[in-house]
């Protein structure tokens, strides 16, 4: 006699409808989305080029609490990586997480985050500073993918980077200004190249018709983004530590759909702060805020041993008069000032070498302290991708 199978028969009803597949796949993390699509193949094509449901897992990603990438390195140099997600610090000391090979020397900086890719210059030999060929990659952290860009001909002491998207063209870009914020008359390089993916390639644009002013400046602190284009604090002068009435003293920007550069004014409040004889020990940070660029200025009082952060708010783009400060507070025992949350947030350091992070709320108040092993080098929101892709 067949012994009859006893396990039970899968009906086509009895499976979950398209909608609640897409609503459950959409909560999913990215990495894991990325290891589904081998399941089958109407998920392989759905999950990376479905706009339908790119979207709906856009819109669950934008109402979870952003997440942190946070670079630190050790005493030995060696670079680590950290997430701070839903207020959990998670270190990340795999090899995948920090795939790039560096020499004790070398030194790497994240240019920008932007949907989940992260912009990574590696500067090689501190000893060759002025000759070194700086390498540009494009990363993923969500997928642990890798994109090295194409190698420029040469580097500089004063390149500035910024890291955005182009909406025309729907491909993240970046912006290189060589030789422009320096006093050099020597340098024959100066100028503003654009990488694009597509092809991988660099090009030159026209300093004139880019809108770039024909004066000394120099790019501090890293750019934040904005709407897909890079924002810059400057300085006037080549010396980002300059002490001076004009140090800070404006906001450039570049718009990598018109390939132009445009300027805002810092902050009233602030300018009339700048050039006090404790103006070395402050510090000035770009972030966004709810949409809007945010300009967080951080006074250090050497005497009294606090620091104040004030926190503005650029109302209206481009209205220099609709700069607003929406609130400041004091704390003791800070060692700097590291970046501005998406909703508010203040993050400062503290502690032996900076290795106490800490989370100031929109409300004055500490929200969040935590102790890490590391020093704090840099501190970028970071949201995962879903594409495969690193482009």
């Amino acid at each position: 006699m067949e012994k009859q199978d006893s396990r039970p028969m899968v009906i086509m009803n009895d499976l979950p409808s398209q909608d609640m597949v897409e609503e459950i796949l959409s909560g999913l993390p990215a990495k894991s989305l990325v290891r589904y699509m081998s399941v089958c193949k109407p998920w392989r094509t759905m999950i990376p080029d479905d706009p339908a449901f790119k979207a709906l897992y856009s819109r669950k990603a934008s109402a979870r609490r952003c997440s942190y990438l946070i670079r630190t390195w050790d005493s030995s140099s060696r670079v680590r990586f950290s997430l701070l997600h839903n207020g959990t610090p998670l270190m990340v000391e795999k090899p995948v997480f920090n795939p790039f090979a560096l020499r004790e020397r070398d030194r790497f900086r994240i240019v920008g985050s932007h949907e989940g890719l992260v912009c990574i210059l590696v500067l090689l030999d501190l000893d060759d500073f002025v000759f070194r060929k700086p390498s540009i990659y494009f990363w993923n952290p969500s997928i642990n993918k890798v994109k090295p860009l194409k190698r420029f001909m040469y580097g500089g002491i004063d390149d500035v980077f910024g890291f955005g998207f182009s909406k025309e063209k729907n491909e993240h870009r970046i912006v290189r200004l060589i030789d422009y914020f320096c006093n050099r008359r020597w340098s024959r390089r100066r100028g503003v190249y654009v990488y694009s993916s597509r092809p991988d390639s660099w090009k030159k644009i026209d300093m004139v018709s880019s809108g770039l002013i024909r004066t000394e400046f120099c790019c501090i602190e890293q750019p934040t983004i904005l709407d897909g284009a890079p924002h810059w604090l400057a300085c006037k002068g080549n010396d980002p530590l300059f002490v001076g009435s004009s140090y800070a003293s404006m906001i450039i920007s570049f718009d990598f759909d018109t390939e132009r550069f445009g300027y805002i004014a810092i902050p009233p409040g602030a300018v009339g702060r700048v050039g006090s004889s404790y103006d070395y020990h402050n510090a000035k940070v770009l972030g966004t805020l709810k949409g809007s660029l945010a300009f967080v200025y951080s006074i250090r009082n050497q005497e009294l041993g606090f620091t104040e952060p004030e926190v503005w708010v650029l109302r209206e783009y481009g209205v220099e008069s609709s700069w607003t400060k929406v609130f400041s507070f004091q704390i003791t025992m800070v060692v700097g000032l590291q970046g501005l949350g998406i909703n508010g947030e203040v993050f400062l350091t503290s502690g032996e070498k900076g290795k106490k992070l800490i989370e100031v709320s929109d409300r004055g108040m500490v929200s969040r302290v935590w102790q890490l092993t590391s020093i704090v080098g840099e501190l970028v929101p970071y949201t995962e991708r879903l594409r495969k892709d690193t482009n």
